[in-house]
């Protein structure tokens, strides 16, 4: 398969300050992580979906720093990025720096199930071994993916509403429910605006200052010069960072076909979610591919090609 992306190259556009705001409703305020030195970040990529993906066009990409989360009304540091605040983890019995502490699950779907760190009874009979995107099939069992649809590929995006299933667990939704356009904080956003802020979809957004959170945005472009496909612009804007301990991925989980979330102390890891589906005319599932990369407070840039991101599975249309 032949793909073709044009060079990106994401510059360190200056400091932001934390400023703090009024929420007039009873649902928690959603604030902006403090870290050492918060920075912004632009870049612009053109994506050709050509030869091999002429078929395709774009359904969703989603940007996603996957070491902040929501913990008190706060977006803080989740080191490990298993969807719970390092801030939280020993109080709760889990390790902040292994993201499933007792073996089985992600902390996260542990601590849905039981309020603490001993679920091992509740887990259903599984194995450990992880799709692409990191969820094993205990994780996908917990939650009941595997008899929701049958994807070629499960615990990608298993109730096929565009946001990865990893994402969605991070972010305290439902893999198994199109939330997509749901608004559980009721403050006017819906649920996949959220996750393409960077924002949480169970804390009120509030007051927030746009510039102070992930912006980004997708552009079908007419003139497509020499790609023989459908061209796409993605613009970032903004990309947030926070302050994090150092996390190494077990032996287990490293491979050249998943995320690499192991990254050093006051390092980020960035995730971009690409949801490719069949043009109208054409048959065939749609596909999933990612690509990973750190910042950290030094960041200045980067080149980013097509052929760096890796096709994580297929899912059905």
């Amino acid at each position: 398969m032949s793909r073709m992306i044009n060079s990106i190259y994401i510059i360190s556009a200056g400091i932001f300050l934390v400023g703090s705001f009024q929420n007039c409703s009873s649902t928690p305020l959603e604030k902006i992580p403090v870290v050492l030195r918060p920075f912004s970040v632009k870049g612009s990529v053109n994506l050709c979906l050509d030869k091999g993906l002429n078929q395709f066009t774009i359904d969703n990409i989603i940007i996603a720093n996957l070491n902040i989360t929501a913990s008190h009304g706060d977006l803080v540091a989740d080191s490990d990025s298993d969807g719970i605040a390092d801030r939280d983890e020993v109080a709760l019995g889990f390790d902040p720096l292994v993201r499933r502490t007792n073996g089985k699950i992600l902390d996260s779907l542990c601590l849905d199930m039981s309020g603490n760190a001993n679920c091992l009874e509740q887990i259903p009979s599984c194995h450990s071994d992880k799709n692409t995107l990191g969820i094993n099939e205990c994780d996908i069992k917990t939650l009941g993916l595997d008899l929701l649809y049958g994807h070629p590929t499960q615990g990608l995006d298993s109730d096929k509403d565009g946001i990865p299933d990893i994402l969605e667990i991070l972010r305290g939704m439902s893999p198994n429910i199109n939330d997509r356009e749901a608004d559980p904080d009721h403050d006017g956003v819906m649920n996949w605006i959220e996750i393409q802020n960077g924002t949480n979809p169970n804390f009120s957004n509030g007051a927030v200052d746009p510039s102070k959170v992930l912006i980004y945005k997708t552009t079908k472009l007419l003139d497509t010069g020499s790609c023989m496909g459908e061209l796409w612009n993605i613009t970032v804007d903004q990309l947030p960072f926070v302050s994090t301990k150092a996390y190494l991925d077990p032996l287990d989980s490293v491979s050249p076909l998943s995320p690499s979330l192991s990254h050093a102390a006051e390092e980020n890891v960035i995730t971009i979610f690409l949801k490719l589906k069949t043009r109208s005319g054409f048959m065939g599932n749609s596909r999933i591919y990612f690509k990973d990369f750190k910042i950290n407070k030094s960041f200045s840039g980067f080149d980013l090609f097509m052929n760096d991101f890796i096709e994580a599975g297929e899912v059905l249309p």
